[in-house]
């Protein structure tokens, strides 16, 4: 469920970088204001992005990295070159080191907290290069190794495309820069790029990056979405029709067709910032559940063979789950309703395993 609904924030994600795309060159909005327009074509946008990789993913495995390979670079050479523009930019502003010393945590610790848990789904991910193990060649080396390299890469690119955003950025007379991107949301980036990239075509490349990111986003969640319930649906942890495999596709369809599914009625059903909270609590409550579990599997089976064996042992986990505990905490100040949501669905989870599908499992 995790996974569906991210792909729903990536597909929303998308709707909305195609929607600014569509202003910017523009293109007619039939009659309609232009906030009406754009909300009504994010929708259509979202849909025939989650239907198009729905589709790709029932096609087969080799096609969905073929196209996450290709879009992933595009989206790096993009994310490098902002960043180059952007440091160029913020050198020549005055005073720029001012805004990373005067008044840099305006909410506090409390605000920080909050912004890390809303955030948390960008740095969620690489947990699909694990629930992938089967697909992966040698993957006792490739799999730890291929972990490393997406948290390095992804959290060098977000410090650098934050630092250039907050300290190369010009927001208007009488508000601050974290205030004013703020206000932009999804398309802030946006907004840096039109600052820092020469000849104005900044937003015109951002928006074609983001339009790019959210895709491989996508792909990549529908992908794991599926790939994690068919597991279920093995060990009869979910329907059993999780499990089947397509005849010549040899993927397993009706999984892939489950997750395209609900991530159509999430995002139709909350808005942007609800769907992104609730992601973000299933993958914190995904992330303690795998902390704890390392701690029972290590204690049960100390002699394991693994391809990683973790480091100062136990407090990386016991410090993840309480880390991740805080953070989810922090969210509920944030959005109730997504608690509501995320709680909901671990319930009807739970009744479901101990009512049935723990006797099918034992069986």
């Amino acid at each position: 469920f995790a996974h569906a609904v991210a792909g729903s924030l990536y597909a929303l994600g998308f709707g909305r970088f195609a929607a600014e795309m569509w202003l910017m060159v523009g293109l007619p909005t039939f009659g309609m204001a232009e906030a009406s327009f754009v909300h009504m074509l994010t929708l259509i946008l979202m849909t025939v992005a989650i239907v198009s990789f729905t589709s790709l993913n029932f096609r087969g495995a080799s096609e969905t990295g073929q196209v996450g390979n290709i879009v992933t670079v595009t989206k790096i050479v993009i994310l490098l070159l902002f960043a180059l523009f952007g440091i160029l930019a913020m050198v020549r502003a005055p005073h720029w080191t001012a805004r990373f010393t005067t008044d840099f945590l305006p909410n506090g610790l409390g605000g920080v907290l909050q912004a890390m848990g809303l955030t948390f789904i960008a740095f969620e991910g690489y947990e699909i290069i694990a629930q992938s193990g089967e697909e992966v060649v040698n993957p006792k080396r490739n799999v730890p190794r291929a972990i490393f390299l997406a948290i390095g890469i992804a959290v060098s690119l977000y410090l650098l495309i934050s630092v250039v955003a907050l300290g190369a950025t010009t927001a208007p007379a009488g508000m601050k820069v974290y205030q004013y991107l703020g206000l932009q949301k999804e398309i802030a980036t946006v907004e840096v790029a039109q600052q820092v990239f020469p000849r104005g075509i900044g937003g015109v490349v951002l928006i074609f990056s983001g339009l790019v990111s959210t895709m491989s986003a996508l792909n990549a969640t529908t992908y794991s979405s599926s790939r994690v319930s068919f597991a279920m649906g093995r060990d009869r942890n979910l329907p059993l029709f999780f499990a089947r495999i397509h005849p010549t596709r040899h993927t397993p369809h009706l999984a892939v067709l489950a997750s395209g599914g609900i991530m159509l009625a999430m995002a139709w059903a909350l808005p942007i910032e609800q769907v992104a909270t609730a992601a973000d609590l299933m993958f914190l409550f995904l992330f303690l559940q795998v902390n704890a579990a390392i701690l029972r599997l290590r204690r049960k089976l100390p002699k394991l063979e693994t391809g990683f064996r973790i480091r100062a042992f136990p407090m990386v986990p016991i410090i993840a789950l309480a880390a991740n505990a805080l953070l989810a905490v922090f969210l509920f100040t944030y959005s109730p309703r997504a608690w509501l949501v995320a709680a909901g669905w671990v319930v009807a989870g739970l009744l479901l395993h101990y009512t049935y599908f723990s006797k099918q499992e034992a069986l």
